[in-house]
């Protein structure tokens, strides 16, 4: 998944970039991560705008038409509105975690790991109304690829998160 992928190569840049220039690694993560997810929400607002991505077939009353979506016994039928839902759970509600972790933790990389965590667990939700990508297998008939790659990212979350608080605060500044 392009996403997942994503986010580990920010970490690495973002971690090179912090040893390179002597800032602390970990206080650099916690702003991107804090901020993060508003650039998830835009991104998935543009995979509406673009028709990609599309959920699956729904009757709820704000279900959409996708032109490029496949037709299911030739029909186009409507389908969730996905990527609104990811936006909302994955964007704007992991941003506002974020900045609520960020704006009152006193542990570098806290916020990376809570968001880590709470992005994880968003987007192995919205996967439910996600139409799996065309080719990709779906495992023990329910779960997708996404939310089986998500699942290590929550679970190293976790970890990180009891980390943090094995030892000590440090002052924010």
């Amino acid at each position: 998944m392009a996403s997942h992928g994503g986010i580990l190569g920010l970490v690495l840049a973002l971690w090179i970039f912090a040893r390179r220039h002597h800032v602390d690694p970990l206080r650099l993560l916690d702003t991107a991560a804090a901020a993060g997810p508003l650039g998830i929400a835009f991104g998935r607002i543009t995979n509406f705008i673009n028709g990609e991505l599309w959920g699956r077939p729904a009757t709820v009353p704000w279900s959409v038409i996708f032109p490029q979506a496949p037709l299911i016994h030739g029909v186009n039928v409507p389908r969730h509105p996905g990527q609104l839902y990811a936006c909302l759970i994955e964007g704007v509600l992991v941003f506002m975690v974020g900045q609520w972790v960020y704006g009152r933790t006193t542990r570098p990389g806290l916020t990376t790991t809570v968001v880590c965590i709470a992005y994880g667990i968003g987007r192995f939700v919205d996967e439910f109304w996600r139409e799996p990508d065309f080719g990709q297998p779906v495992y023990w008939g329910w779960m997708s690829k996404g939310q089986l790659l998500t699942i290590p990212m929550i679970v190293i979350g976790i970890f990180l998160t009891i980390r943090q608080f094995q030892h000590g605060t440090v002052p924010k500044g």
